[in-house]
């Protein structure tokens, strides 16, 4: 029944059918191909502009200054849990809830991962960060305990900029 469906068509109906297939098998297929590599080259473009933006000397600048203000918060939290521990409380002295020396550990931490967590990140620091800071700072075992002891780490965390 197809060859007699087939050889009732007109020669001009077989080529309309046959352009049709060929928009269909070949054409649909080819715009399908051409709108995914667009998108890949988008996709890619913005890669490469990240990346441009990411060295850029605004964003070196930006990241320098974080990263160092970063540091010296560090080195102060550090020095004032210090500070908070080696005071000694007056015997008519006020009654405190939480010492001060605890709020500053608090502190110290929260510093502690904020820079890491900048020094850590390709998009922030890990790339463009300043030379003469360490890439991370260690957890210093003093830092916890019901004693904590940041009169030490006061002392490795200048140690550990020399090094860097």
């Amino acid at each position: 029944m197809t060859r007699l469906r087939r050889a009732l068509r007109t020669p001009e109906q077989r080529r309309t059918i046959r352009r049709e297939a060929l928009v269909v098998f070949v054409g649909l297929p080819a715009f399908v191909i051409l709108l995914s590599a667009l998108t890949g080259c988008s996709v890619a473009s913005s890669y490469v502009d990240k990346g441009i933006e990411k060295l850029s000397a605004d964003n070196v600048e930006q990241e320098y200054a974080k990263v160092i203000e970063g540091w010296n918060n560090l080195s102060v939290a550090a020095d004032n849990a210090c500070l908070a521990q080696s005071g000694s409380a007056a015997e008519n002295g006020p009654t405190l809830v939480e010492s001060p020396a605890a709020a500053y550990a608090a502190v110290y931490r929260t510093q502690v991962a904020d820079y890491n967590s900048r020094q850590a990140d390709i998009f922030k620091a890990d790339l463009v960060g300043p030379p003469g800071y360490p890439a991370s700072v260690p957890a210093f075992p003093e830092a916890v305990g019901a004693q904590p002891d940041f009169c030490s780490i006061s002392v490795k965390l200048a140690a550990l900029k020399e090094a860097a």
